[in-house]
């Protein structure tokens, strides 16, 4: 290597880390061992998860825990982006601009602890939806309905 590419490489490695705290290290460490959980909110759309677990055995920490995913995942959307990371420095830059929240690293630190109920949990609210949709795709080919008319209330009940 010769001296003016050594020089080169410190000075870009001055300049890039310059930009970075004590803070934005603490964040690179909890990202660097929630890899697992980066890659799963990578392959899975959980941005309609709250909305669609209106079951009501969802006790309240679950519905924390699923909203701190959610507020997870939309601020490391930036980092996940492929097209707007190509280098160091722009790496870095979008990690400072997701420091401007000071809870995230425990969030993301709190979904890493929990990560494998958030993956049973997501598995289970995907698993309700497709068995719905094969009974009612199945109801209506094969379903026996029932039609009654209540003269009372002069209005007819449908029931399959």
């Amino acid at each position: 290597m010769k001296l003016n590419q050594l020089n080169e490489f410190f000075n870009s490695l001055n300049k890039n880390l310059s930009i970075i705290n004590q803070s934005c290290w603490n964040l690179i460490n909890v990202l660097s061992s929630a890899d697992d959980l980066i890659r799963f909110l990578t392959e899975h759309n959980i941005n309609d998860l709250m909305d669609d677990h209106t079951d009501g055995k969802l006790i309240q920490e679950d519905t924390i825990t699923i909203s701190t995913l959610i507020q997870v995942k939309r601020f490391l959307l930036p980092l996940m982006n492929k097209n707007e990371i190509n280098d160091t420095a722009s790496f870095l830059v979008s990690l400072t601009n997701v420091m401007k929240d000071f809870t995230f690293g425990k969030m993301i630190a709190l979904c890493n602890n929990s990560n494998m109920a958030l993956r049973k949990m997501y598995k289970d609210i995907s698993n309700r939806f497709e068995i719905a949709k094969e009974i009612i795709m199945n109801a209506v080919p094969n379903g026996t309905y029932v039609f009654a008319r209540d003269k009372k209330e002069d209005k007819c009940i449908v029931s399959l």
